[in-house]
């Protein structure tokens, strides 16, 4: 006759068994035993796995954040220094300085440097983006193209600007293909905002502009009605203008290349801070349809 093998024993504390709140959520209380041991609550969401946004000061505080490494490579929130050097890069005189908000696998900036280079109308450029790996990637395509007046940012642009970039300072600022945040309790988190159309306001030289770009309809139509509708503290307000085509005259991005392969539109539109406006703030002059980027 056989012996039943015994069952091992669980050492584990039992658990109660989870209950529902109104709408399926089930309450943090009773999640706390099954998460990750030494992360609270109010940070997991910072040092989730897949979290690449957010505020990067709250994100340094929680989790140790890995060296950034690339010649033209800054990283303002961990190093005062590297803060410091952006802040006289931006301040640098002699060629107008150029900011892209979220840059990408990088290839827009260049593209655009590379031909303004070639126009003999130089600038500076200062890209911005949270992603690490775009960051020294973009530093690797420069250096490979000898394009050295340009600095890439591990930052988000508006914790940064106003701390490192001078008032009136920027000829222009480029909004490309920005992640449109499709739900409506997300829309908070798109760069298109308030915040963005005063700290625009603020740090464009008069005549400067703010170039947007997006695939999709909807969200270039609320972008586009967020800056018709702002004003300033003196109630003046930015002047908008429809370019004959979507390019705008700029190189293409990645995305923006992908939707003309396959037929898809796009749409764009330039924020223009009103003021006597010089000829940096014009696209290139240069076939847009050569440009490949992000």
């Amino acid at each position: 006759m056989s012996v039943p093998f015994p069952m091992p024993q669980s050492t584990n504390p039992p658990r109660t068994p989870l209950s529902l709140e109104r709408g399926g959520r089930v309450p943090k209380a009773q999640l706390k035993p099954f998460r990750l041991d030494g992360i609270p609550d109010e940070e997991a969401s910072i040092s989730g796995r897949g979290r690449i946004g957010g505020v990067l000061t709250a994100r340094a505080a929680v989790v140790k954040v890995p060296t950034v490494r690339g010649l033209h490579v800054l990283d303002p929130i961990a190093s005062g220094e590297d803060m410091a050097s952006l802040a006289a890069f931006c301040r640098a005189q002699g060629t107008p300085l150029h900011v892209e908000i979220g840059f990408g696998r990088g290839p827009f900036g260049e593209r655009f440097c590379d031909v303004r280079r070639t126009e003999g109308r130089a600038v500076r450029y200062v890209g911005f983006e949270v992603r690490r790996k775009y960051v020294e990637l973009a530093d690797a395509r420069f250096a490979a193209l000898g394009l050295d007046d340009a600095r890439f940012v591990l930052a988000d642009a508006r914790e940064v600007i106003p701390r490192a970039v001078p008032i009136g300072g920027v000829a222009a600022l480029y909004v490309l293909f920005p992640d449109p945040w499709w739900k409506r309790r997300h829309h908070k988190r798109r760069i298109v905002s308030e915040e963005l159309a005063s700290l625009s306001w603020a740090h464009l030289e008069p005549g400067g502009a703010l170039f947007f770009k997006s695939d999709v309809s909807e969200y270039a139509s609320w972008a586009r009605s967020l800056f018709v509708n702002w004003r300033s503290a003196t109630g003046d307000g930015w002047r908008i203008e429809d370019g004959a085509d979507s390019s705008l005259g700029l190189p293409s991005t990645l995305r923006e290349k992908r939707c003309q392969e396959l037929g898809l539109p796009t749409f764009a539109f330039v924020a223009r801070r009103p003021g006597l406006a010089g000829t940096e703030t014009a696209p290139c002059a240069t076939d847009a349809r050569q440009g490949a980027s992000r």
